[in-house]
C-alpha cells in the first residue's frame, strides 16, 4: 500500500488545500469582541453582588446599563464602576422606588 503511493501528488494537493484554507477565513472580530463584552458585563454583575447591591445588568449598544434595585446604593455603585469598569462605558440607572 505505502508502495503504490504518489507522494509527489499527494504532497501537491495537501499544499494546495492548506493554502486555500488560508484564502476563505472568517473574520471573527465582531463576534470576540461580542464575547468579551458579554464577559465583562457578567463581571460586574458579580462584582455588584458581592457587594450587596441588587442590580440588572444588560448590555445595550455596547454599553453595561446597570439598572438599581434599590436607588440608594447609587453612591456604593457608582464607586464599584468607576474601579470595576476600565474602558467598558457603563450608565447607571437609579432604579425602583425601594430605599
Amino acid at each position: 500500500m505505502i508502495q503504490g503511493t504518489d507522494w509527489q501528488d499527494l504532497a501537491t494537493e495537501v499544499y494546495q488545500l492548506s493554502s486555500g484554507a488560508g484564502q476563505t477565513t472568517e473574520d471573527f472580530s465582531d463576534y470576540s469582541r461580542e464575547l468579551g463584552l458579554s464577559a465583562s458585563a457578567e463581571a460586574i454583575r458579580n462584582v455588584l453582588q458581592q457587594a450587596g447591591i441588587q442590580a440588572v445588568v444588560q448590555l445595550q449598544n455596547e454599553t453595561c446599563q446597570v439598572t438599581l434595585i434599590h436607588a440608594s446604593d447609587l453612591s456604593q455603585a457608582q464607586a464599584i464602576l468607576e474601579t470595576s469598569c476600565g474602558t467598558l462605558p457603563y450608565e447607571i440607572i437609579a432604579g425602583g422606588e425601594n430605599p
